[in-house]
């Protein structure tokens, strides 16, 4: 609908008004707050996350197991709680640890959508899913290995 002289001559003062009232708001306004006293160290940063990957597989597994989450959903969480459990190690010995529990985990997994498949509830995908994220976890633990026998 076209808009008549007066029509836009009002609504360009309206907008006007306005962007004038905002940068007088504006420039009154409080700064920004200062970031808090204390910031995390990346230890904290790193436990975290761990704590978060943790809840969202936890969350992810319950789901699958109720028939409303999908097993690559699960695999994505143990991928990133992997992943941050890495993060945690310090040494070679405790990567090494973490690892192996990784595979541990994945195993149990594969085993989990095998069953579901067996019953009719999982896909023929879901096991090659569950194999192949077994076998990564198992290459990163062959991989470690190897680099602290190189050592």
């Amino acid at each position: 609908m076209a808009m008549n002289y007066r029509g836009r001559r009002v609504a360009g003062a309206i907008l006007a008004i306005g962007l004038i009232g905002g940068f007088w708001m504006m420039a009154g306004a409080a700064p920004p707050a200062a970031p808090p006293a204390t910031q995390l160290s990346a230890d904290q940063i790193a436990r975290q996350r761990y704590e978060a990957a943790q809840e969202g597989y936890r969350v992810a597994a319950e789901g699958f197991r109720s028939g409303t989450v999908s097993s690559e959903e699960v695999f994505q969480w143990l991928h990133r709680r992997m992943h941050a459990r890495l993060e945690l190690a310090k040494s070679p010995a405790e990567r090494i640890k973490a690892l192996e529990q990784n595979v541990e985990e994945f195993r149990a997994e594969q085993k989990e959508v095998e069953a579901r498949h067996q019953a009719g509830i999982a896909t023929s995908s879901s096991i090659y899913l569950a194999r192949y994220n077994l076998l990564d976890a198992e290459l990163m633990l062959a991989r470690e290995r190897e680099a602290g026998a190189a050592k």
